[in-house]
């Protein structure tokens, strides 16, 4: 697998609030997404399962599994609202995956 880098130029050296962290043009069924500000997390948008690790979200009355794959900064269990925010952000970016995709396949399983 290829790895691009980039570099993040912003005038006050911060991060984003929110960063896509999915690799381009590899098929994917999951997003990561970057939370790039304090307090920082990794997170990964799946198909709604049964897993211990996942958090139920609703959005947009479409129920999404979101797991906290790094608690960079260790916060501890993220507020409920900061993972609203991340899909509705992730959606405006119109990245693939999209929302649609990741939540229909689930039922391809």
């Amino acid at each position: 697998m290829d790895i691009t880098t980039s570099v993040l130029k912003s005038p006050s050296n911060k991060l984003p609030r929110w960063m896509v962290a999915t690799v381009p043009n590899v098929k994917s069924t999951s997003a990561f997404i970057l939370k790039g500000t304090y307090p920082a997390y990794l997170f990964e948008i799946m198909p709604p399962r049964d897993d211990e690790n996942c958090i139920k979200v609703e959005y947009k009355k479409k129920t999404y599994c979101v797991a906290v794959k790094l608690d960079i900064d260790e916060a501890g269990e993220p507020p409920h609202s900061y993972l609203v925010e991340m899909l509705g952000w992730y959606a405006s970016q119109k990245v693939k995956p999209y929302l649609s995709k990741i939540l229909s396949s689930s039922e391809e399983d």
